[in-house]
């Protein structure tokens, strides 16, 4: 059975219909004067307030992200070790940055867990074929 009868609410001394939040009130207050906020922060900013510039830039531009280009890995690189050894000289050297570094490495961490896993899967299914042979 409903906890409420279809029509009624359930708080009858809610918010009548039709009644617009104060949120609302505000944001429509907010866009109807947004033409002259935006023209006297261009103003301000042309005149040589930087906290005005701060703002139009911080809203205009995004942030800059470094680019990056792809990491060269040696070919004769066979081993985890020997792709991790080669990071490092790399980072050494100055050939690659720290977070090119930092993000190489945990590629090469989480590639090796993913083959440990696979490994170990194998084995147990081997142990259990064989446990049930022998049984």
């Amino acid at each position: 059975m409903a906890r409420f009868k279809k029509g009624k609410s359930g708080n009858p001394k809610g918010r009548p219909k039709g009644v617009v939040d104060r949120r609302s009130r505000y944001l429509a207050l907010i866009e109807q004067h947004m033409p002259d906020v935006v023209n006297q922060v261009v103003s301000a900013a042309v005149g040589g307030d930087m906290t005005a510039c701060k703002i139009l830039l911080d809203k205009m531009l995004p942030n800059v992200r470094p680019q990056t280009s792809p990491l060269r890995l040696p070919l004769n690189c066979d081993t985890d070790v020997d792709r991790a050894g080669a990071i490092t000289v790399g980072l050494i050297n100055g050939a690659i940055t720290p977070e090119q570094a930092s993000m190489a490495i945990s590629v090469i961490v989480n590639n090796s867990q993913i083959r440990e896993q696979a490994e170990l899967e194998e084995r147990l299914v081997a142990l259990e074929q064989r446990s049930v042979s022998s049984a």
